[in-house]
Parts: C-alpha cells; sequence; structure tokens
C-alpha cells in the first residue's frame, strides 16, 4: 500500500512539472494543476496515516517486557514541508473521524498520539498568538493588522473620445478661431449671348473657446502619514481619473450651458436619427438603420479619416450575439479585441447612457470621422498641492494649514468642435438589448 501511494506521488509531481513548464496555461490546464494538487495532499496524509499505522503495529507487536516508557517515534528533523502539510491534515482527520471535533487543540492532539510530538511542538508560537489574538486585553491589540499597499480603484467608464485621435488645436490665448466656407460657389453651362450665373459663398467660423475643468480634494495629513498605502498618489491618479471622465462625455454629449463645452454630438446641424422602436430588433432591420448613418458620411464627401463607431456595452453585446437561423453569427466581425462592425472599428463605452427616453431604456450609437473633429487644448491637466490653501466646500471652509490638510487640485482648459457637421452621425433612441 505504502508503495503504490510512494509511486502515485511521484507520478502526480512529474505531471505537475510537466504543466509548469508550458509557456501558457489554459484553463483546463489550471483545472487540472488545481485537482494533481488536492490529490497529492490527500496522498501525503495516506501515507502519513499508513505509516502511523505501521508505527502502531510494531509498538504492538512489541515483547512484553519491553520497555513501557518507550518513546513515541518523533518528526525526522530532515521532514519536508509537504509533509508537515500531509501530518497536520492527517491530524484534521483524525480528530474528526474519532472523536469528531474540530480545531486546533484537537489537531495537536492526534498529531501527537500519532508519533510526531516534535511537529506539535513547532506549532506552540502559534498556538499562543491565536489565544490571546482574539481578546484586546490579553495582547491582542498589541497585533498589527495586515493590511495590502494597493488600494483598489473606483470604476468608471471608460474614455474614448481621445482615442479616436481628434485633431488637437493647442490655444495658448485660450480661443481659436478658424474660417469655414457655409456655401460654395456654383458653375453651369449658358448659351451665346446669354448671363453667366452668379452665386455668392457664405462663410461661417468655427470658434472655440477654453472650458475650465477642475476638481479639489483634501486629504488628512494624518491619513497621508500614517496609511499603508500611498493615499496621495492614489488620490491624485483618481483625481485624474475623474477628470478625464468629465471631459470624455463632455466631449460628445455637453450641453454648452454656461460654463461648459458643447459636445461634438450636439453641434448644430449634425445628423440624428430614431432607431427602429424594438428591444429585439431583426438583422434586417438593424442593417437599415446602420445604412442611414453610412449613407449620411459617405454620401457627404467627407474624407473618410479615423472613421469609428461608439456605443453602449449593452448595444455592442446584441449586436454581437446576433445569429442567423442556422445559428451562424451575423456580425462575426464584432468578436475580438478589435471589433469592426460594417467596416469602421467599434468602441464601446458606458458614457453613452441606456437609460434616456421615456421608455427610460433608450441610448445612442455614433459614426464619427475623428479626422474632421478639433480638441482644442489651452490646458493639458495640471496637479498643485497646497498645505496653506483656503478652500470653500460649499458653507464650509477648510484651511489647510490651520486643519492639518493637503489639498490637492486639479485643472485643465479644453473645447471642441469640428471641420464639418457632416462628420457625425448619430441613431437615436436605440432600446436593441434592453
Amino acid at each position: 500500500m505504502l508503495k503504490q501511494l510512494q509511486a502515485r506521488l511521484k507520478e502526480l509531481a512529474g505531471e505537475l512539472e510537466a504543466l509548469e513548464k508550458k509557456d501558457s496555461l489554459t484553463a483546463d490546464d489550471l483545472k487540472a494543476m488545481t485537482e494533481k494538487t488536492a490529490e497529492i495532499v490527500e496522498i501525503e496524509a495516506n501515507i502519513v496515516t499508513v505509516k502511523a499505522s505501521e508505527a502502531a503495529r510494531a509498538r504492538i507487536a512489541a515483547p512484553a517486557d519491553a520497555p513501557a516508557d518507550t518513546v513515541p517515534a518523533q518528526v525526522k528533523k530532515d521532514l519536508k514541508p509537504e509533509e508537515k502539510i500531509g501530518i497536520v491534515i492527517s491530524g484534521m482527520v483524525t480528530a474528526l473521524n474519532q472523536n469528531g471535533v474540530r480545531g486546533f487543540r484537537p489537531t495537536m492532539k492526534a498529531i501527537e498520539e500519532n508519533g510526531y510530538a516534535a511537529l506539535v511542538k513547532e506549532f506552540e508560537p502559534a498556538q499562543k498568538r491565536t489565544m490571546i489574538s482574539s481578546n484586546a486585553s490579553a495582547g491582542g491589540i498589541l497585533l498589527p493588522e495586515d493590511m495590502s499597499m494597493d488600494i483598489i480603484d473606483i470604476l468608471r467608464p471608460n474614455a474614448t473620445f481621445l482615442q479616436g485621435i481628434p485633431e488637437v488645436i493647442p490655444m495658448p490665448n485660450g480661443t481659436y478661431k478658424l474660417p469655414a466656407a457655409a456655401s460654395g460657389s456654383t458653375a453651369a453651362y449658358r448659351g451665346e449671348a446669354k448671363s453667366a450665373a452668379v452665386t455668392t459663398p457664405s462663410f461661417k467660423a468655427i470658434n472655440m473657446s477654453a472650458k475650465l475643468l477642475a476638481g479639489i480634494v483634501p486629504i488628512s495629513n494624518q491619513l497621508i502619514r500614517w496609511s499603508g498605502p500611498n493615499v496621495g498618489a492614489w488620490a491624485q491618479g483618481d483625481l485624474g481619473s475623474s477628470m478625464g471622465t468629465v471631459m470624455d462625455y463632455n466631449a460628445f454629449f455637453g450641453d454648452g450651458l454656461e460654463d461648459t463645452p458643447l459636445g461634438i454630438l450636439n453641434i448644430p446641424g449634425v445628423y440624428s436619427v430614431a432607431a427602429t422602436n424594438s428591444t429585439a430588433p431583426t438583422y434586417a432591420q438593424v442593417d437599415a438603420d446602420a445604412r442611414k448613418l453610412l449613407n449620411r458620411l459617405e454620401n457627404a464627401n467627407v474624407p473618410l479619416i479615423r472613421v469609428e463607431w461608439r456605443m453602449a456595452p449593452r448595444v455592442f453585446n446584441y449586436l454581437a450575439d446576433m445569429r442567423d437561423g442556422n445559428g451562424n453569427l451575423i456580425y462575426p466581425g464584432l468578436q475580438g479585441e478589435n471589433p469592426i462592425w460594417k467596416g469602421y472599428r467599434v468602441r464601446k463605452t458606458t458614457q453613452f447612457p441606456i437609460n434616456g427616453g421615456g421608455t427610460t431604456d433608450e441610448s445612442t450609437i455614433s459614426l464619427i470621422a475623428f479626422g474632421h473633429v478639433y480638441f482644442g487644448d489651452a490646458l493639458r491637466m495640471q496637479l498643485a498641492i497646497s498645505d496653506v490653501a483656503t478652500v470653500k466646500n460649499g458653507n464650509q471652509t477648510i484651511n489647510a494649514f490651520q486643519d492639518g490638510v493637503t489639498v490637492l487640485r486639479a485643472e485643465s482648459e479644453h473645447d471642441f468642435d469640428a471641420r464639418y457637421v457632416e462628420a457625425m452621425a448619430s441613431l437615436t433612441a436605440v432600446r436593441w438589448g434592453a
């Protein structure tokens, strides 16, 4: 029995080694490693039990005149960690099966009865720590709590405006104006001695002015000093992420009121049309709706530079899962890390809401030629830190020096526009997949 267990243990060790040498592990490989490791632990426990049984039989078979105070077998000095694990597991099993109890003391008692008293002594410090750690007055209050040096970040939407690579327009003075033709001249054939057609071109201006985006975060100096993780660095990164998320949403949907920018999809003249009013449209209906946006861009003679789709994950997943009557994917290009739909790159983001309209489940799909979109950059995000600043938070005034806090402030100035309004088109009231 013992030889069979040892042979199987050696076999499993070889199989694990073969898995560990692989360059990449599949889900099946990881599952196999888990199962084989569990089997190894079980076999090691069985080996310990068999050895203990053999030792017990040997003691029973000893001559009657053998010394009564024979010392039980002790743990070998060169006992391997995995063997110790097996002994402990065997002790847990013995305590449960024979005495019906669990816990540290019953397990240690079973291990000692199996002839491994020396191993029990190794656990004495842990036993003492366990006894006092739950009682503050007994010294548990002196035990430090373990803490990771990482802080779990806030979940934020995927920012995709800058991923489209719009044209960056520097605005060192905070404004940018660009004349643009609103209507052009025309020509026509004429007969002999007849007047030529006269047309007068009209003009407009692309006018961007910097909009200030800012955020302030006060942090207790004690929190910065005492915390294990680097709270200051995390707060800076979190504030920057928040700024980027706000800018990204307004780049698409900003209303332009007061001091906010006007999003590119809300520029007057940008084409928008309602989608098929259905939560489960057919692919024929989906194709017809998508064709409206494609025709709008391609029939407007807009150079198709960096054209991409933007849509909510719910809508994207509905399209990606659509199948025909034979179970074939309608849009196989939507699979993978770089999805393509109707020939153009797709990026999904929760910045495109899915709770709009009277039914509170409407979303938007947009097709945008980012090569004609302007990102007016007056001030890239800058971070300032002060321990003497005074900050107002509603009716509360925070004096950094007096209150013992450090104030973080982030600022950015920018605006958005487009060379051609024909470079954007949106499908609204999209309920697909709701």
